[in-house]
């Protein structure tokens, strides 16, 4: 039934051609998944669709990224990796992957606060200071 109904929403589509001025989706449904029935998670595909490019482009700028260096990430794996997470990680990991992460580091240069790492207390808190501290309580939150 589900195969039916995307049939006849996708003919719909094609002979009345909606578009959105906000943002430009693909000519119809059918160019987002070429071998899915577009049922229940249809909003999730559509905003994927609209999304998805603008938001690696935008990611490439900010890391100095060739075309080729993005095209070397598994995007699926990341995005499922991630989905698997608490929202609280999922944050904080796209937070440290884009550099927004607040580090000691910041701190000591806005709020003239400590520079040093809360947990070992040796080492300046820098981004590959939190994904490579020593200290075994900090090690246990690493994957």
């Amino acid at each position: 039934m589900n195969d039916e109904a995307h049939k006849m929403a996708v003919e719909a589509l094609a002979l009345h051609g909606q578009r959105s001025n906000d943002v430009s989706f693909p000519s119809s449904l059918v160019d987002l998944r070429s071998d899915e029935s577009l049922t229940s998670k249809w909003q999730d595909i559509v905003q994927e669709a609209a999304h998805s490019t603008p938001i690696r482009l935008t990611m490439c700028k900010r890391s100095s990224w060739s075309e080729d260096q993005s095209n070397m990430v598994d995007w699926w794996a990341l995005k499922h990796c991630l989905l698997g997470m608490p929202r609280v990680h999922r944050l904080s990991y796209g937070k440290l992957l884009n550099g927004l992460l607040n580090m000691n580091m910041q701190n000591r240069r806005y709020y003239n606060g400590s520079d040093l790492c809360p947990h070992y207390g040796r080492e300046l808190e820098t981004f590959v200071h939190v994904v490579s501290c020593p200290n075994s309580e900090v090690s246990l939150h690493r994957i």
